[in-house]
């Protein structure tokens, strides 16, 4: 899964023109999202994904990124993404694709929160993005 989620950070990264950045993803069981949901969002559910952005924006077009680089790789830490690995795999055989695809999906969802996008003006970067990391839905 590692694979698919760098592959699709890549392809967002190079499309959304940014350099020096990085994520980590990590996987959870059901119990876990739902828990880190309740704590975080204030939401009793399981949830697909979660994001928690390291980067604090002063406008819509002005952020400070509130990480450190990371010393190993020299890249800036725009936060966590947390993946049910349950829930992926309940959506993948709900929307009759595979479980790569929506773990290559719901990376880029998370990332794209972690970016400071809302859930609409992220549909303009789906289509482009998945194709170019291979995942074209």
């Amino acid at each position: 899964m590692n694979e698919i989620v760098k592959k699709v950070l890549d392809a967002a990264i190079s499309h959304l023109s940014l350099s020096g950045v990085m994520a980590d993803v990590s996987f959870a069981s059901n119990e876990e999202i739902k828990e880190l949901n309740k704590k975080h969002m204030g939401k009793d559910d399981i949830t697909d994904v979660l994001s928690f952005p390291l980067i604090e924006w002063r406008d819509a077009t002005e952020f400070e990124i509130k990480s450190i680089t990371d010393p190993e790789t020299g890249l800036a830490n725009l936060g966590d993404i947390v993946i049910c690995m349950a829930r992926a795999e309940e959506q993948a055989e709900e929307l009759g694709h595979s479980i790569e695809r929506e773990i290559a999906f719901l990376s880029l969802h998370g990332f794209l929160h972690l970016l400071g996008y809302n859930h609409q003006e992220m549909e303009v970067f789906y289509n482009a993005i998945l194709e170019k990391a291979g995942y074209p839905r």
